[in-house]
């Protein structure tokens, strides 16, 4: 979470065409069911847009006529309109997922699910079974040979990691993994040049470097936290309500970092919002937790963590659910925060 890959994933779609796909974003986070999943993507994905895309695909033609002959023959085959009609009747989500299916697998779609690690992770603690028949049927569907459709499952907990834990790692073992790092500094120095600029308070790439660097983990989030409590800086400084064109100084930049690890309003929802994810019998342990791996840079190893007295049965659990938050990260058996400044600020907050 806080890495920006939502847009990274729009824009992906936006760019599809290019590449002869017709693409759509669905985030499926709050998905309950199977049958919500599949009639969501079925939705995604309507009929006559479709035919109308492989029809323009096949005018603009060029170096992919073959394979816009292609997708028109099969699509004729199947019968697209008569499938997705058949499919708003379905009874059952294996029904639903079949007609699905039948319906794209040969067609040049692009279907994005973001949070479907989140989606997964409800459902295999709600509905167990529900979840691994979906996951081998889609699999299943990943398989059909010449298989034209493609996939991306993205979340902001690793998959794969998830599915390890029970034991259905073979589900996707046909995927390729791609772990969203965080800014290289050279990115991230100039999209905060970039972004001053375009506020009206511009920064020199030297003050830009220095900023990132002291945010250490260069999720977009923390970087533009920083920065826009530097341009807030800045207003005090200049009394000023309204950019002027002047620069940003080294002086607003440590003026920021000032207010945000001090001020303990400035991350509080940080730690109410802990309240929303867990029970009131988990919560009193989830903080001393964090407390006790803020204090130290390297985090605790996951059997530590473990042996804190009052721990849940499903210790990885929590772990997983406070990294799909944003909060910590898991690297082996080690555990730590992703971000240094969350992790300076819990530590001088909420250490006791």
């Amino acid at each position: 979470r806080r890495m920006g890959k939502t847009s990274l994933l729009k824009r992906l779609c936006k760019d599809a065409d290019t590449h002869g796909f017709f693409a759509v974003y669905l985030d499926v986070g709050h998905r309950a069911s199977a049958l919500e999943f599949v009639a969501a993507v079925s939705e995604a994905v309507p009929e006559r847009s479709l035919s109308a895309y492989i029809r323009d695909l096949g005018a603009r033609a060029g170096a992919l006529l073959d394979r816009v002959d292609k997708f028109r023959l099969s699509a004729g085959e199947l019968g697209g309109l008569e499938l997705e009609t058949r499919q708003a009747a379905a009874q059952t989500w294996q029904e639903a997922i079949e007609l699905l299916q039948r319906r794209l697998s040969y067609r040049p779609v692009l279907i994005v699910l973001d949070e479907f690690s989140v989606f997964i992770a409800r459902l295999l603690k709600t509905r167990p079974d529900e979840a691994k028949q979906l996951l081998t049927a889609l699999r299943a569907w990943r398989q059909t040979h010449a298989v034209a459709c493609r996939f991306i499952f993205s979340g902001s907990i690793g998959l794969n990691r998830l599915l390890e834990r029970h034991g259905l790692s073979t589900e996707t073992n046909d995927c390729g993994d791609y772990k969203l790092p965080p800014f290289q500094l050279s990115a991230a120095t100039e999209m905060v040049c970039a972004l001053a600029q375009r506020e009206g308070w511009p920064l020199t790439p030297a003050d830009a470097a220095s900023l990132c660097e002291r945010v250490g983990w260069l999720s977009p989030y923390y970087v533009v936290t920083v920065l826009d409590e530097s341009i807030r800086a800045a207003m005090f400084r200049l009394n000023a309500v309204s950019p002027g064109g002047l620069p940003l100084t080294a002086a607003d930049i440590d003026a920021a970092f000032q207010a945000l690890l001090n001020t303990r309003s400035q991350f509080s929802h940080w730690y109410s919002r802990l309240a929303e994810h867990f029970s009131s019998i988990e919560l009193p342990w989830v903080r001393v937790a964090l407390a006790r791996i803020a204090a130290r840079a390297v985090g605790l190893k996951l059997s530590t963590i473990g042996a804190i007295p009052g721990a849940p049965a499903d210790v990885e659990g929590v772990i997983l659910m406070l990294e799909e938050h944003g909060y910590v990260v898991q690297d082996g058996a080690r555990v730590y925060f992703q971000s240094p400044l969350l992790r300076t600020y819990w530590k001088r907050h909420h250490a006791q």
